[in-house]
């Protein structure tokens, strides 16, 4: 009975600590998620690339020297930094070649990769960026707090971010950076909502030249800072002070490659890297057509950033000035994207759920259902680095990749399913709330005062 009685008070002990400290709860159940699912299932083919530049700093090769380094410099520095500190922790194995996998690499149509990264490497590329998961939870949550006055506001944007199955994957099982850009242009936009433009144009370069997407903001970045200001005459020298801070980070990221003369290398991914969405493989054609659907973009983003500055000014000009970043990064990924890229949208689709408490959330449930299982098309490969540590057999393992690409029906593989299902279902997501969110727009014009919700 005594017994019973003690394990009924520390269960309510425990209930009452998750209370009293909710955000420590959810840090610790996000980062050991991440942890697990980080060091054990990993999609290689893009961490394998990773370790491989890691090599060819180590010896003594640029980031750009030899073949594998397809994007601007950020990501490759943070990898050199990645490789000194594995160097003091005298991390030597990256990654191996699992001979019993290589049938993998076969596979018709995809991007899969028999060399498994070591957990050692895992950790190294990883952590940074569920720091970074970490920190884009806690300014939404910051802004969230700042717009509302609400803690409980706050707390439930910093789940629906830290806790997303779509930004824990996106990490952990791709190894993907784009959380960290998101982090990136939340910060920017905190510091231009503070009104410190120098620092606001520093860190939105840097988001701009560690992924390409957040160069759409511009025009509604702008925007903000001239509509702010027009009535104290200081938006052309706020926003001079934006560039100044801009200008002065691409030198400082470039300068190295402006003296080597290898500019042009650290551009190519516009071109290289253009078909990244649903229809990947059409060569040449299609990644001109991607380009030619961004540059279309950009003038959708510019007329945006317009009508923001026409009709931004008011008593809710931050509320506005979200609510048309929102409406910016979806008019992105109306062009198809991989799942990843969602994480620099997802943030403004939070702020708006939880600071308007009003509508999204059957698409906020539709897109990271979508996106998630769009990012484990990879599905059996994921083990892959379960069974090189020893964790599960590759006899288990083989068997199961080698079903998903079988043809179920009309040879439609369950690779193909969970693809391009995925896929469907977050475009069907993106529209919907583009959708959703334009007839807001268009009920609330009339009102100059309302704030669109």
């Amino acid at each position: 009975m005594d017994a019973e009685y003690v394990g009924k008070n520390n269960g309510s002990a425990f209930i009452s600590s998750i209370k009293r400290h909710p955000i420590l709860f959810i840090v610790i159940l996000g980062m050991a998620l991440r942890l697990i699912l980080g060091v054990f299932l990993t999609y290689n083919f893009d961490v394998s690339h990773w370790a491989q530049i890691v090599e060819n700093i180590r010896s003594g090769n640029g980031l750009y020297e030899l073949d594998g380094y397809y994007y601007t410099p950020p990501w490759g520095y943070m990898l050199a930094f990645f490789s000194a500190i594995g160097d003091m922790l005298g991390v030597g194995d990256l990654g191996t070649r699992f001979l019993e996998a290589l049938a993998v690499e076969d596979y018709y149509g995809w991007h899969i990769s028999a060399t498994v990264t070591s957990i050692s490497f895992n950790l190294l590329e990883k952590v940074p960026i569920f720091l970074a998961d970490l920190g884009v939870a806690y300014v939404i949550r910051s802004l969230v707090i700042d717009r509302t006055g609400d803690a409980a506001k706050g707390t439930k944007a910093f789940v629906l971010w830290f806790l997303c199955p779509l930004t824990i994957i996106v990490g952990a099982n791709l190894g993907m950076f784009d959380g960290i850009c998101a982090l990136l242009i939340l910060l920017c936009i905190m510091f231009l909502r503070r009104d410190r433009c120098f620092f606001a144009g520093v860190l939105f370069s840097a988001a701009v030249l560690l992924k390409f997407f957040p160069a759409f903001f511009l025009f509604v970045l702008v925007a903000y800072v001239l509509v702010r200001h027009r009535g104290d005459g200081k938006g052309a020298r706020k926003v001079l002070e934006a560039i100044a801070g801009a200008t002065l980070m691409l030198l400082v990221i470039m300068l190295p490659n402006i003296i080597e003369g290898n500019v042009t290398d650290t551009i190519a991914f516009l071109t290289n890297r253009a078909g990244s969405g649903l229809g990947a493989g059409f060569g040449v054609l299609e990644a001109y057509g991607t380009m030619a659907a961004y540059l279309g973009f950009l003038v959708i983003s510019a007329l945006l950033g317009y009508r923001f500055w026409k009709v931004g000014e008011g008593s809710n000009l931050d509320d506005r000035f979200m609510l048309f970043m929102f409406f910016n990064a979806l008019l992105i990924f109306l062009y198809p994207s991989t799942p990843q890229y969602i994480l620099v949208l997802l943030p403004f689709l939070i702020y708006h759920m939880v600071v308007r408490d009003t509508g999204f959330k059957l698409q906020y449930a539709v897109l990271t259902f979508g996106s998630t299982m769009f990012a484990l098309s990879s599905n059996a490969m994921l083990f892959l680095s379960a069974a090189a540590a020893g964790l599960v057999s590759i006899d288990w393992v083989m068997p199961l990749a080698d079903a998903f690409q079988q043809s179920l029906f009309l040879g439609i593989t369950g690779m193909d399913i969970l693809y391009f299902g995925g896929g469907v279902i977050q475009y069907i997501a993106t529209v919907m709330m583009v959708i959703g969110l334009y007839m807001r727009l268009r009920n609330k014009a009339r009102s100059s005062d309302a704030v669109p919700a």
